[in-house]
């Protein structure tokens, strides 16, 4: 697709010369450095994993597979 760009001075003459660097077209260069930044872009929206934090609770108090034993302990609080 054929289409115009007003580019800033310091980034058009940048463009220039990576793109005689690098012995290549200025479009060939734009596209890649276009693609390029708009992979970047697309990565930064994207959310890291949620990690959901971990305590330390220490050594349970109640056992709570015991439960006769669990309501006498809530009995005796009362």
């Amino acid at each position: 697709m054929r289409t115009t760009l007003n580019l800033d001075d310091d980034l058009a003459s940048a463009l220039a010369e990576l793109a005689r660097a690098r012995a290549r077209s200025l479009s060939r260069v734009a596209n890649d450095l276009i693609r390029a930044g708009l992979r970047a872009a697309e990565e930064d929206r994207r959310p890291s994993p949620y990690e959901p934090p971990v305590f330390e609770t220490g050594r349970p108090r109640v056992d709570v597979t015991d439960v006769a034993g669990t309501l006498e302990l809530l009995d005796d609080a009362g």
